[in-house]
């Protein structure tokens, strides 16, 4: 092998790894890009499970809400029933 073709050899080796470099660096961009989008993702996320917990508290104290009432009716109707002296039937 000749000077010139070893030359010739090492350009075209060199042509190629800039080459890969170019795409590498192109992937690692196109990667960030996409961690990029991912943390946005999950930031949203984040803000909609804070907003399902806080709607979760809600319907927890609406339901003891609703038990404590039932509770009270139910112990109305309890000493309704027990009062002889009301029922007319």
């Amino acid at each position: 092998m000749t000077d010139s073709e070893k030359l010739d050899l090492i350009i075209k080796k060199v042509v190629g790894l800039e080459k890969d470099i170019t795409d590498v660096k192109t992937k690692v961009t196109g990667l960030e890009k996409d961690m990029s989008d991912v943390k946005t993702k999950v930031a949203g996320l984040e803000k909609d499970m804070t907003g399902v917990k806080a709607d979760l508290e809600r319907l927890h104290h609406s339901d003891d809400l609703i038990l404590d009432e039932v509770e009270r009716v139910h112990m109305i109707l309890d000493a309704h029933i027990k009062d002889t002296d009301r029922h007319t039937a």
